[in-house]
Order: structure tokens, then sequence, then C-alpha cells
């Protein structure tokens, strides 16, 4: 091996074999910390759907409105503490008939009809705040309430499927079902905070040891920057790096949610600089 090939494998195992923690001679110590906190969630988020359907433009319409009525009034009827019904958009779409389904699903031609059923649906999102100060029994008693009650209103509980999935025994797609609820943090921004806080602890740490190791006294932060935190192959690691790339308060909090009932955790990465002295 020539002495530029040696060189070069050398220099290429030091740099793999670097560390995140380093330090600067005595100008300074550069670390990388992340700071990690797991946090209960105090927003519990329910799909729902209502929606009406008819031959006749102001039938459907009719039925849609006592449809919502009827559902929002039987939510609002439980009475529980801090429950909101959010309406979003309507949805109005033209069905097939009998026929044309019947057409379709046999490769022939389908011809548009002029009594297609006119439909209008509107998702709705119900919201729960403060669930961090209920048991997790509560939570779930709470719960199958406001479910049970939706469902006997002519509620269509929970979201549109997830991506089929391929079954190999069986030859071909099926559902991956629905997710139902979010748990999620409405105080992004604070969580982030506490993050960060965790970060600067252990950037602290890291340098007084790495300051010790040297005979030298860490002095005060110099440079700090905020970095992506390490990836790997958590869904909630990919939703905090979603986040990140999503501008907007809401988007951020949409990413930092859950649909099984736990902690959610939160990261942050910082890169800091610290001055040394003797």
């Amino acid at each position: 091996m020539s002495y530029w090939k040696h060189s070069l494998v050398v220099g290429l195992a030091l740099l793999m074999a670097t560390p995140s923690v380093f330090a600067q001679g005595k100008s300074g110590i550069s670390v990388k910390a992340t700071g990690l906190v797991k946090l209960r969630a105090d927003v519990l988020e329910i799909d729902a759907n209502v929606s009406g359907s008819s031959e006749l433009a102001g039938d459907a319409i009719t039925k849609y409105r006592n449809n919502r009525q009827r559902a929002v009034e039987a939510i609002e009827a439980l009475q529980v503490p801090g429950l909101k019904v959010k309406s979003g958009r309507i949805d109005i779409t033209s069905q097939p008939d009998a026929a044309s389904q019947q057409a379709r699903m046999r490769g022939m031609p389908v011809t548009p009809t002029a009594n297609r059923p006119l439909n209008l649906a509107e998702p709705l999102s119900l919201r729960i705040d403060g669930i961090d100060k209920l048991t997790n029994d509560q939570i779930l008693e709470t719960l199958v309430k406001i479910v049970d009650a939706g469902k006997d209103a002519g509620i269509a509980i929970g979201g549109p499927d997830g991506q089929p999935v391929y079954n190999q025994f069986t030859g071909s797609y099926q559902s991956n079902g629905a997710a139902m609820v979010r748990f999620r943090l409405s105080d992004v921004e604070g969580a982030r905070q506490q993050a960060f806080d965790e970060a600067m602890k252990n950037a602290r740490r890291q340098g007084d040891r790495l300051a010790k190791l040297a005979g030298l006294k860490l002095g005060k932060v110099r440079a700090i920057n905020e970095t992506t935190p390490a990836q790997n192959n958590s869904p909630n690691q990919m939703n905090l790096l979603i986040a990140m790339m999503n501008a907007g308060a809401e988007k951020e909090a949409e990413q930092f949610s859950t649909n099984s009932l736990q902690e959610i955790p939160v990261t942050a990465s910082l890169d800091v600089e610290f001055e040394v002295g003797e």
C-alpha cells in the first residue's frame, strides 16, 4: 500500500471514530447534546363524520342538517367537561346508483344517469381538553361514552382507512383499519422548550467532563445552534422531523400526537461551544 493510500485509510478511520463530543484545544470545547422529555398528552381528539344522501338535492341537504343536529345534540347532552365539537369542510359528491356500481364491477362502461344520489358529508372532530388530569381508566370510560352516544346518533366514528396492506396468504390487499382517536400536546412550544433545557443540561455535563480531562475549567457559552435529532426508525422521531419541515403551529402540533394512550416523547438537539480557562 502506498504512503498516500495508507494515510487516506488512517484518516478515514480516525474520522469515523470521532465521537459526537470533541474538544477544540484550549480555545474552547464543542459538544453535541440531545434532550428528551416524555409528556402526558392533554388533548383527546375523536374523528367522526355526519352525512346525508338523497336523489333530490333538497332532500339530501335536509337529511344532512337533521343528522348533524341530532349528532351534535347527542354529544353535547353527555356534558363531558372540556368536550367541544369542531366542524370543518362539507364534502359534496354524487354517488353512483346500484346499476352503475354493478356495471363497474363487471368491467362494463358506466353511463351517467340523472338520478344519481347527492351526498353531503362533514368531518367532525370531538375534542376534549385537560385529559392529563384524568387517569387512564377515566379517559377510557369517557371515550366509550362518547363513541356509544355518537353511534346511537348515527355518527360514523373514525377517520378514513389507512393504506391497504398486501396479505401474502390470501393474495389480496386488506385495509389496516382506521385511527379512531388521537392523543396530543396542546403546548408544543412549551414541550420543546423542556427538551431544549434537557439538551443544554446534557451539553454542560459533557463540557465539564471534557474540561476536567484536559485540566481546564468550563466557561460560559460562546455559541449555540439547534440541530436535527439523530434519525432512527421510531415513528415519533419521524413525526418530529416532519414537524420541523412543516411551517405553522397547527401543523407542528399535529405531529406531536399518537394514536395510543401513552406519553409523547419530545426531543431537541444542540451544538454548543463553551469557553475554557486555566
